[in-house]
């Protein structure tokens, strides 16, 4: 439509009149530029005025993205540091379970030592008794180093999770 107006030896003004891709603004900048004899003026004005109006656009964008983004990298870090914790404490929850029934056997074992009930029921015994308390220690020991060596790999894990989600 406006390249036949032009075509035909109509004016700029006439020929963008009522297009949908010309804003009513440029079209009243376009229509002062022919009146004065400055067109060329007025149109670098106008993509002026349109480069402004996107570069700021942009900024506005930019500045309702950036909290956003900055809230969703929070969740998913918290939400990976969440299910590793979870999945190691899945894992050394019970070993500390076990690790806390054999410390309670050893102290029931010292405790009846203690009170003499055992110094009595042991008297016959005595090699059995040692040998029972070795192995609860032996166990207990054994199990205290494993779960020792789990909570040695998952505190530096647990450091590089934190900063990670300090520094994003």
């Amino acid at each position: 439509d406006a390249v036949v107006n032009l075509s035909n030896g109509n004016s700029v003004s006439v020929a963008f009149k009522d297009n949908w891709a010309f804003p009513v603004i440029a079209y009243e900048m376009l229509v002062t530029g022919e009146r004065t004899g400055r067109l060329g003026n007025m149109m670098d004005k106008v993509a002026e005025y349109y480069n402004t109006e996107q570069k700021n656009l942009i900024a506005q964008l930019k500045s309702l993205i950036e909290p956003v983004m900055i809230i969703f990298l929070a969740v998913i870090v918290g939400l990976v540091l969440l299910a590793v914790i979870v999945t190691l404490m899945a894992i050394v929850m019970p070993r500390f379970k076990i690790v806390q029934k054999l410390i309670d056997k050893i102290n029931e074992v010292t405790r009846e030592n203690l009170t003499g009930v055992r110094v009595i029921r042991a008297f016959n015994k005595e090699q059995t008794e040692v040998d029972e308390f070795k192995t609860s220690n032996e166990a207990l020991n054994h199990l205290q180093k494993y779960v020792g060596k789990i909570s040695g790999l998952m505190n530096p894990l647990t450091y590089v999770v934190v900063n990670v989600s300090i520094i994003a």
